[in-house]
């Protein structure tokens, strides 16, 4: 077991050694292949139907400005910690807070895994029915995929990035040739009007930050394999800022040339046949396997005597069964919802890294934080209640629900450290 346990090792409960460190291209990768998804398409294709193609664009552009900016800071905390999420959140919400804070994104990343497991499910089901008339449903599909995403992440990081060179430059040229069969015979300027009624800009932003903002809050996972800072920032701008709006508004031209926003009726449409399925089963593996290795770290700071490839393969059985149970049914309520609850995480534990413990996180420093960290959570709870006062229109701060927890949240803290007693 020696040579295996060096294969799966992660460094789940400890800092990453600088040896083990990568340049901020590779993270870029996984970060765009993780954007190349179904259910990312499927937000893109709702918000294109709703602004039309220009203002969807500079939805999707906005989107990825904010989440770059946050990313940016984020990852120097992740780089100058070289820690987890879950180790970093321990700080400011407190040892056994932070616990119960993880718990929380973790039941997100179940979320997200048990929705791209269905539509990989979905869209597996209608392509073998294409092809042999025969329907067994979505369960076998679903448990397949979710044993191919489960094997993999057993070796973390690794993996990911080994993967990632290889499926995204590959997925990009296949998004590429999507975007122009669609064109053909429609004409570069159908679709690109204002679009109807629907969701509002700020709104729609908040639907783009909000899918990903968990990626932005759980980005020293990866951030901290990054050689240095300067090599985390590139890393955050060019998956972010960069490919982000890239590959969302190459998603929704297909959609709107089509009128279609099932992308698997879009691909087998377009004639790819059994390509369609190779496409769709490397766009949700690259995707999953992050979701599910951010939840295995989690896992891994609770039950500290598991080895963390079995906590792997304990989260697949559960983002397995939340596919199985119709998650996917709430897809855009959960995306709004993430919007607005995710962000004041990383606000607060950013601001604390700057501002309140001046940049001294470390193992030694984790020793001595508190149990519960009463000031990270009444200043979550503070951002979660304008942001959503925003989203229902009662209040407007920046007019994205999103941004204002965010910023909120992370004035809150600040202002409540300040006149803690120490």
């Amino acid at each position: 077991m020696g040579r295996f346990n060096q294969l799966v090792e992660d460094f789940s409960r400890h800092a990453v050694p600088d040896g083990k460190t990568v340049g901020g291209l590779h993270i870029a990768l996984i970060v765009v292949g993780v954007m190349i998804t179904l259910p990312a398409f499927l937000t893109s294709a709702e918000v294109g139907n709703s602004l039309g193609l220009t203002r969807g664009v500079l939805a999707f552009v906005a989107g990825g400005l904010i989440l770059a900016a946050g990313a940016c800071l984020v990852a120097i905390v992740a780089v100058k910690a070289r820690l987890s999420t879950y180790m970093i959140l321990q700080f400011c919400f407190g040892t056994k807070g932070g616990k119960v804070v993880n718990l929380l994104i973790c039941m997100t990343l179940f979320g997200w895994f048990g929705i791209s497991a269905r539509l990989f499910a979905q869209a597996a089901q209608s392509l073998f029915i294409g092809l042999s008339g025969t329907d067994f449903g979505t369960t076998p599909f679903l448990i397949f995929g979710a044993v191919l995403m489960t094997a993999t992440t057993v070796f973390g990081f690794k993996a990911l990035d080994k993967l990632a060179i290889v499926a995204v430059p590959l997925l990009l040229l296949a998004l590429i040739a999507v975007v122009f069969a669609s064109r053909k015979g429609v004409g570069w300027e159908a679709g690109a009007g204002t679009g109807g009624s629907g969701l509002t800009m700020g709104n729609a932003i908040s639907a783009v930050v909000g899918g990903t903002m968990v990626g932005v809050t759980l980005f020293p996972d990866l951030c901290r394999y990054a050689r240095n800072a300067g090599q985390g920032v590139l890393a955050a701008i060019l998956g972010f800022a960069i490919g982000y709006p890239l590959v969302m508004s190459a998603a929704v031209i297909p959609s709107l040339a089509t009128g279609q926003s099932d992308y698997l009726l879009i691909l087998t449409g377009l004639g790819l046949g059994a390509s369609a399925f190779l496409i769709l089963v490397v766009a949700t593996w690259t995707t999953n396997i992050s979701n599910l290795y951010s939840a295995s770290l989690l896992l891994a700071t609770m039950f500290r005597k598991t080895a963390k490839w079995e906590l792997t393969v304990y989260a697949g059985i559960v983002g397995t069964a939340f596919g199985l149970l119709g998650i996917m049914d709430y897809f855009i309520s959960y995306l709004i919802i993430l919007g607005i609850a995710v962000p004041p995480i990383a606000g607060i534990y950013v601001t604390d890294y700057f501002a309140v413990r001046r940049r001294d996180y470390n193992l030694e420093a984790l020793e001595k934080a508190t149990r519960f960290g009463w000031t990270a959570f009444i200043s979550w709870g503070v951002g979660f209640a304008v942001a959503l006062a925003t989203f229902n229109e009662v209040t407007q701060l920046t007019g994205i629900p999103a941004c204002d927890s965010a910023l909120v949240s992370s004035m809150c803290y600040f202002g409540l450290e300040f006149v803690r007693p120490k």
